[in-house]
């Protein structure tokens, strides 16, 4: 357990418990859960499947709020009260320690609340599935502090199945989302993170980080 803060969620007390062929053999079970001035809590099971230990089932649940500020030309004009659950189902087979590919499926509940009001208002709820193909690269020497190594995780996917119930309010008026281009059509998504590691020195490490995503044929501005 420890102490963890940052702006976003605040100050909160972390804990985790991991333990392995607790339910079943050749398995891994953990739980996480932060208690403080915002409530997260993660929970996984991960099972080995044939004997040679290269295949995995993995399922998966979230649940967390957190207050998401809302700018309008760098200043802070609202605050939304955000909900958020997610379950997820995945398979995944690893040739070697290094190099992972898998399926999944997630289910995902968002729902929405303005703590603090402003010019433009969502109130309600979504949720959707999302079907995916991920793949993953890990090269570093260690876990903690690498000091060599490549890193590499993608994921491309569908969402489709939303249910939205969503209200949009602009200046205290309830508008049709339709007239603001809001649609809750399916569409695909793509998210990527690469981390490289290389020694400098003995005690110096040059590490270069690149993050993208994009959703393709999405029209939900909010």
């Amino acid at each position: 357990m420890g102490l963890h803060y940052n702006k976003f969620t605040g100050i909160g007390l972390v804990a985790n418990f991991t333990t392995r062929n607790f339910f079943t053999p050749h398995s891994r079970s953990m739980a996480t859960i932060n208690l403080g001035e915002k409530f997260r809590i993660l929970g996984e099971h991960l099972q080995y499947l044939g004997r040679g230990k290269n295949v995995a089932a993995i399922a998966g649940t979230q649940y967390e709020f957190l207050d998401i500020p809302n700018f309008s030309n760098f200043k802070k004009i609202g605050e939304y009260r955000q909900n958020y659950f997610r379950a997820d189902l995945k398979m995944q087979y690893s040739s070697n320690r290094k190099f992972t590919i898998g399926i999944g499926s997630r289910f995902e509940w968002i729902k929405y609340k303005p703590s603090i009001v402003s010019t433009f208002e969502v109130k309600g709820k979504n949720d959707y599935l999302t079907s995916f193909l991920y793949w993953g690269i890990n090269t570093l020497d260690r876990p903690v502090l690498p000091r060599r190594g490549v890193r590499m995780e993608g994921e491309l996917g569908i969402v489709y199945n939303q249910a939205p119930a969503v209200k949009v309010f602009v200046n205290g008026q309830e508008v049709n989302p339709d007239s603001l281009g809001i649609r809750y059509n399916d569409y695909h998504r793509f998210s990527f993170n690469f981390e490289t590691y290389a020694p400098l020195s003995r005690r110096t490490t040059l590490f270069a980080q690149l993050q993208a995503g994009m959703n393709f044929k999405y029209d939900q501005n909010i």
